[in-house]
């Protein structure tokens, strides 16, 4: 199977937008950390989660491109599928991770710092 110059083209894009949405993550992820604020955090998962979207999607389309077998006379195009659950999932992990931790918040009030939160959140943006 020749890779034609869309498919190339497509692959680079899917690797920048992966690349700058990590950035992203990994900003959000230390400045929730650091300035022990909830909504970057929880952006950050968000985020992460765009991430792992990207990735698992640029997986599928590169598994569905695989010729059909013998034994797979449909070919791989079930892994798209087979990619939104895994997403699907994910995706109800993370916001029950985030809920379990804004109910011991409201529980237990921490320091936040605001003008640090801000900073990263409008960078974030």
């Amino acid at each position: 199977m020749a890779t034609t110059h869309i498919d190339i083209e497509l692959r680079g894009r899917f690797k920048l937008a992966i690349f700058l949405t990590a950035l992203t993550f990994i900003a959000e992820l230390i400045g929730g950390f650091i300035f022990n604020s909830l909504a970057l955090l929880s952006d950050s998962a968000h985020v992460f989660m765009d991430v792992f979207a990207l990735a698992l999607s640029w997986l599928a389309l590169y598994i569905c491109a695989m010729p059909a077998t013998e034994t797979r006379t449909y070919g791989w195009h079930r892994s798209e599928v087979f990619a939104a659950f895994i997403n699907g999932a994910t995706l109800l992990f993370v916001s029950l991770v985030i809920f379990y931790e804004a109910y011991q918040r409201l529980v237990s009030p921490p320091e936040v710092r605001a003008i640090g939160t801000m900073v990263v959140a409008s960078i974030g943006l």
